[in-house]
């Protein structure tokens, strides 16, 4: 870098101190010299005279404001707001270095701006001065930091950066257990996969000149809920297997599901011929019992149906019957044909509902089924 160029003001006075020696010297020079009886002449003291004059000159010093980092001085500037620009120029471009989204940033050095009296020979001007720190450009930046008379300052600029960084992490999701009385032990299903959610941690970081010093937990905030994963398990004791009391496919199963649009629970198995109608086929009993209902119509959807209780006091249930061929009281074994197949009460078509009811309470069918 070549040396900076003087200021104006710098200039002019050396000019003017160089005219009026000058002056002085002509004014010396053509003065009659009167000398002393018994004296002798002193021709060397107008020299020392204009010399002593020049010296003052060049040694003249005049209020301004002086940069110094780390206690070496840099420059001097007629205006304080002169170095403080220049300064933050350095600082946003060492920054920017760093990182795009900073808090706030500082020098590590110690940076002073102090007022005093400066020679005119060290003071630069605004351009100057950012040349001395470094800045080539407006994205062209040098590590170098020179001092007025253009020699390298053993100095080393740090900058440390604040800034805000954010993290994502996964939160892990829960497994509930659902418990149902209403299916075998024995029976597990999972109602719902579950998903995990997401946390986001922001943390406050300082780096000095690119390298990670500290960091601390501003804040977790939760962007995603987990989604529990729900397993159901069926508790009702098993005591009693059954025969198929009709051989055909399963229309509909035990559990939720949406008839004629609307969503309803279903308490049984419908069964239905593999193929073809079903519509009078024979319904048997599917184990040895009593018959304890035998109707022929059931305002609660069921139609013409037969309930048999067995001997451990579960209870099978035979629903939208053609034809009831048992009374209440009769005693069935397994096999025998107890009615018809058939349409009777809310069904959408000839089917058997086939139910099984444990400790008071409708089960599902299937684990019951040999």
């Amino acid at each position: 870098m070549q040396k900076p160029i003087r200021s104006k003001r710098c200039q002019l006075y050396l000019a003017l101190s160089t005219a009026a020696a000058a002056a002085l010297l002509s004014l010396f020079v053509f003065l009659p010299q009167q000398e002393m009886p018994g004296e002798q002449p002193a021709p060397a003291s107008s020299a020392v005279q204009v010399q002593a004059l020049s010296d003052s000159a060049e040694a003249a010093e005049t209020e301004g404001f002086g940069l110094y980092i780390d206690g070496v001085f840099i420059a001097a500037c007629d205006e304080r707001a002169e170095i403080d620009d220049s300064l933050g120029t350095l600082l946003s471009m060492r920054t920017a270095e760093v990182t795009d989204d900073c808090l706030e940033a500082a020098f590590v050095n110690e940076v002073s701006v102090v007022p005093d009296s400066y020679a005119e020979e060290t003071y630069v001007q605004p351009e100057e001065l950012d040349a001395l720190l470094g800045i080539e450009s407006e994205d062209s930046l040098s590590h170098t930091i020179l001092t007025y008379d253009g020699s390298e300052a053993e100095v080393a600029i740090s900058v440390r950066a604040t800034v805000v960084e954010s993290e994502e992490a996964a939160i892990p999701y829960e497994t509930v257990e659902v418990y149902n009385d209403q299916r075998v032990e024995g029976y597990e299903q999972v109602l719902e996969e579950g998903a995990e959610g997401l946390s986001v941690t922001d943390y406050e970081a300082v780096y000095v000149d690119g390298e990670l010093q500290t960091r601390s937990v501003l804040s977790v905030r939760t962007v995603e809920e987990p989604v529990d994963r729900q397993v159901e398990y069926g508790t009702a004791v098993k005591t009693s297997v059954f025969s198929w009391p009709y051989q055909g496919r399963i229309s509909s199963y035990f559990g939720g599901r949406t008839l004629g649009g609307e969503y309803n629970y279903h308490n049984g198995l419908d069964i239905v011929a593999y193929s073809g109608s079903c519509y009078g086929d024979s319904i048997k009993a599917a184990s040895d019992g009593v018959v304890t209902v035998a109707r022929y119509y059931d305002a609660g959807g069921y139609g013409k149906y037969v309930v048999i209780r067995h001997a451990d006091g579960t209870e099978t249930y035979y629903a939208h019957m053609s034809a009831v061929l048992v009374n209440v009281g009769d005693r069935v074994q397994e096999g025998d044909v107890i009615g018809k197949i058939g349409s009777t009460g809310f069904s959408t078509g000839p089917h058997l509902h086939f139910g099984v009811m444990v400790n008071g309470q409708l089960v599902d069918p299937l684990p019951y089924l040999n």
